[in-house]
């Protein structure tokens, strides 16, 4: 299937799009009120599933990996169908295991990159640690601490952003983990000043629950992404497209 077929997709990733966030926040709020006992309850699961595997030696850690990239995309799937209109029953959530291997795959990929665009700061903490360096032995640094250093978070940063919707379209456009990461950055290098903005409000108002002794984080975590998943079908035009098979869009995505 051509990239042709899906005209918003394409537009946006040729043309680039605006980001309307009141819209998101409304959006996302309605979905998660349609379905508020179930966000609610799969938070408390998935959150609750996390700090049991955290705290099992050796195999927790592994597991964690498996089980992780799966249930934190069921909130996507769920809030897909609910913008759709249906009522899909609690188990819907665990949809997100039909697209194990390609997350699990995601996950390892974007956090080993991420792992190689963090090691400069790494190798110079650990030298400055080791030399005992001071304000003569580094260039361009004050107080003794090469200030250059932060400067490589900048890297770390954008890859976070840029790859901050590779999940949805694994899900939603039936993408292998390189295709998806691939049109997760092309769509979001189209606008990224405005894309960094959308991920720190999502993960502000997602954090907001914190502050009510960690109870509202239940409320505030899945409405928070039902808005993310807001902004995706809107750039994506994922409703307008209709949920047919994907399987040829990256041709364009990924040359």
């Amino acid at each position: 299937m051509k990239a042709a077929n899906y005209p918003r997709l394409r537009e946006a990733i040729e043309n680039g799009y605006e980001l309307d966030f009141g819209r998101y926040i409304s959006e996302g709020i309605d979905i998660f009120k349609k379905n508020i006992g179930g966000f609610v309850g799969f938070t408390a699961l998935y959150f609750f599933s996390m700090f049991i595997l955290a705290v099992i030696p050796f195999i927790g850690g592994l597991a964690a990996m498996i089980v992780a990239p799966a249930l934190s995309v069921g909130f996507y799937l769920m809030a897909h169908r609910l913008q759709r209109g249906e009522n899909p029953e609690f188990n819907y959530f665990f949809r997100g295991f039909d697209y194990l291997g390609q997350l699990i795959v995601l996950y390892i990929v974007i956090a080993f990159l991420i792992f190689l665009a963090f090691s400069p700061i790494f190798f110079s903490a650990f030298a400055f640690a080791i030399f005992d360096a001071r304000l003569t032995d580094w260039p361009f640094s004050t107080d003794g601490f090469p200030w250059w250093i932060f400067l490589t978070i900048l890297p770390i940063i954008y890859l976070a952003i840029a790859w901050r919707w590779a999940p949805m379209f694994i899900i939603f456009y039936d993408m292998n983990f390189w295709e998806a990461m691939e049109a997760s950055r092309k769509i979001v290098n189209k606008n990224f000043g405005m894309m960094l903005l959308l991920a720190i409000i999502v993960s502000m108002l997602g954090s907001i629950g914190y502050v009510a002794l960690l109870v509202g984080i239940f409320v505030t975590y899945p409405a928070a992404l039902c808005m993310d998943y807001a902004a995706f079908a809107d750039v994506t035009g994922l409703l307008e497209e209709g949920e047919q098979q994907h399987d040829d869009i990256t041709e364009h995505l990924v040359e």
